[in-house]
């Protein structure tokens, strides 16, 4: 035992979530030919993300083209026309009239060649619309369509979020969540690297209850800062919020505690023996719990280590501090 700080945590299992995500759509009805991501790539601005089908709109590209040419070839002639009946009519050579049936003609032929490039702007942006660009530095969260299937108006293709504006949600059950306040501090690690430990604060708590299924919980939102951990959305973390602290206490590890039927107790050396005594504990933190009654500050606590112990046992203990029989 020792005189120290105990401080006790609430536990969870939480995830990386973006405050900003982007879906995207395409146009109804087309067929997916090609997906270039996968759900985790990170991606750039521009990068192409997904191909459509565009075979139909190509092959309507170059019939409008051709309609264009064709209009553009006819403007010319008519053009031509035009000048040689106005020279003619100042001539005196034509008729007014004619010069003016011909000048109809190519404003006629000239509104359909503007109609007609109109129409292949559309199918040029059908072509444009069928690759599916990333319109943010972002991280896939979802792809929601396969190669092959049809795009549908009510669903999005896929969703990107935004690295930059990433917090932590933490979802806890309401007994747990009501002892939390904003503000509070939060230790962030990954159970791939629990030694990389990251300091956060709690952001705020949903006020209301969120029921999925026969469970229900509290949304907590946990502040989440550029860090060595290089999180992304939708990873999975633990998060320990520091519910409470206590200076100068005398404690006990956690290890050495024995908790029977709701009665704690610890095994301490007695005349070289081991005896069982009943203690009382007040807060119990992450790594040690408070000792209020049943032990006095100068005397040496067991650590079973796995072995079993019983009443009575002889121990010795060893030049260099360890405990054992």
């Amino acid at each position: 035992m020792d005189k120290g700080t105990i401080s006790s945590y609430i536990r969870a299992t939480a995830t990386v979530s973006s405050l900003h995500d982007v879906s995207l759509s395409g146009p109804a009805g087309a067929r997916v030919q090609e997906m270039r991501v996968k759900v985790g790539d990170a991606v750039k601005k521009g990068q192409v993300l997904m191909l459509l089908d565009s075979t139909d709109a190509s092959l309507q590209l170059a019939a409008d083209d051709a309609a264009i040419a064709e209009l553009d070839a006819g403007i010319e002639h008519k053009s031509r026309a035009v000048e040689t009946l106005r020279k003619d009519y100042l001539a005196g050579a034509e008729p007014r009239e004619k010069l003016t049936q011909a000048e109809e003609a190519l404003a006629l032929e000239r509104i359909r060649r503007r109609h007609a490039a109109a129409t292949a702007h559309q199918t040029r942006q059908r072509i444009n619309d069928a690759t599916i660009t990333a319109p943010i530095n972002g991280v896939v969260t979802e792809i929601q369509i396969r190669p092959g299937e049809m795009v549908s108006a009510a669903t999005p293709l896929l969703k990107l979020a935004d690295p930059r504006s990433q917090e932590i949600l933490a979802r806890m059950e309401q007994s747990d969540a009501q002892l939390i306040r904003p503000g509070m501090a939060v230790r962030v690690f990954q159970d791939s690297a629990p030694d990389q430990v990251v300091d956060e604060k709690v952001v705020r708590i949903d006020p209301a209850v969120h029921v999925e299924g026969n469970a229900s919980h509290l949304a907590v939102w946990i502040s989440l800062t550029p860090s060595k951990l290089n999180l992304r959305p939708n990873q999975q973390v633990d998060v320990h919020v520091l519910a409470g602290t206590r200076d100068a206490v005398t404690r006990l590890p956690l290890e050495a505690l024995i908790t029977t039927k709701g009665a704690s107790s610890v095994w301490v050396i007695d005349d070289g023996h081991l005896v069982s005594r009943p203690i009382s504990i007040g807060m119990v933190g992450d790594r040690y719990a408070e000792v209020l009654a049943g032990l006095s500050p100068d005397q040496t606590v067991v650590i079973p280590d796995g072995k079993t112990l019983k009443e009575g046992d002889s121990v010795t203990i060893d030049t260099r501090g360890d405990k054992g029989k």
